[in-house]
């Protein structure tokens, strides 16, 4: 969405497309590894439509006709967003991982809610087959297939941590590191600020009741599997080290997104803190370590006359050099401040 905003659809679709046709086969290796089935239109549908329950969270039915499987989907996450999202989601992914699985039989999306349809629906069949009138009368329903829960931990992450890397890299090659990083913080804080309401609902807590920041952020380390040594969970230092992570091969705007994200849902946490990366495997350390601190301006508000405070202000306005800084400080240290 936000690469379609920038730069238009057919832009956007140029600079996605090779990456998520690599996407297709990387999930075709991966529901390789997990061993299912993909010998027949039913396995086929069943295996798509795994797939799109745990990525987009998409509610589906099928009907088993005599020569193939009509899919469909009434509800999915991309869902009123621009065409690009699902040919991306869809299209450039199912095909080459089908192609990859099993080419004697083909996926041919014939409705999109995208397009403005009622839902989106696929044909599932021999590739000399592929339009609803070819595929006969209906045979049966084709219940959703359950969701191993074990599964669903695995493959979800590493599939959001691939898309989220996709779409950044293609950000980058259209638009540059500095614009990218700039468009991508911004949505990505204004995202997290968003969802802290739906974020802290999940914690099964009464309308009222505050969530510590250790707390929040000890969730979403769990939602994206990252993970690593506890560190501090309560104020004045929240912080913790991650040597585990889905986005560690990812470029690190990636990172910087994620802790605006972050920094988003803190401002309706604990609005006078924030939280800062010193270390990111992205860009090339062993592990990562964030902390979360009050703010510098909440400090100011607080202890105003601080020469340390004072010293800090001058250099987040640029007015000394981080040598001056450290220099300044350990006088100021070593006079008793």
């Amino acid at each position: 969405m936000a690469l379609t905003d920038t730069v238009g659809a057919k832009s956007a679709l140029d600079a996605l497309r090779p990456y998520f046709i690599h996407h297709g086969k990387y999930t075709a290796s991966m529901i390789r590894s997990q061993q299912i089935k993909f010998s027949t239109p039913e396995d086929i549908y069943y295996g798509c439509a795994r797939s799109n329950q745990m990525v987009n969270h998409t509610k589906v039915c099928g009907e088993l006709r005599e020569k193939g499987v009509l899919y469909k989907a009434m509800d999915c996450a991309t869902k009123g967003a621009s065409s690009v999202a699902c040919i991306c989601n869809c299209r450039l992914t199912i095909e080459p991982a089908l192609e990859d699985l099993n080419s004697e039989y083909g996926i041919l999306m014939n409705q999109s809610l995208s397009g403005g349809d009622l839902l989106c629906s696929w044909t599932i069949a021999s590739k000399g087959l592929m339009h609803t009138t070819d595929l006969g009368d209906k045979i049966a329903d084709l219940e959703p297939p359950p969701i191993d829960a074990e599964l669903f931990e695995e493959f979800a992450p590493a599939v959001l941590g691939e898309y989220w890397a996709i779409s950044t890299k293609s950000f980058i090659e259209v638009v540059g590191e500095d614009r990218t990083r700039e468009i991508l913080t911004e949505r990505q804080r204004e995202f997290g600020g968003e969802s802290a309401v739906g974020i802290i609902s999940l914690f099964g807590l009464e309308e009222g009741t505050k969530v510590s920041p250790g707390e929040a952020m000890g969730f979403m380390s769990e939602v994206f599997q990252m993970m690593g040594d506890g560190g501090s969970a309560d104020l004045p230092l929240v912080e913790k080290e991650i040597s585990e992570c889905p986005f560690s091969g990812s470029p690190e705007e990636v990172c910087y997104q994620y802790e605006a994200f972050l920094n988003g849902l803190l401002s309706k946490i604990e609005p006078d803190c924030e939280l800062k990366y010193d270390r990111m495997m992205t860009k090339g350390d062993k592990t990562c370590h964030w902390a979360i601190r009050k703010c510098l301006e909440t400090k100011v508000k607080e202890r105003p006359g601080d020469p340390l405070i004072i010293l800090a202000l001058r250099l987040a306005r640029g007015e000394i050099s981080d040598e001056e800084f450290e220099k300044k400080k350990a006088l100021l240290k070593g006079a008793g401040f």
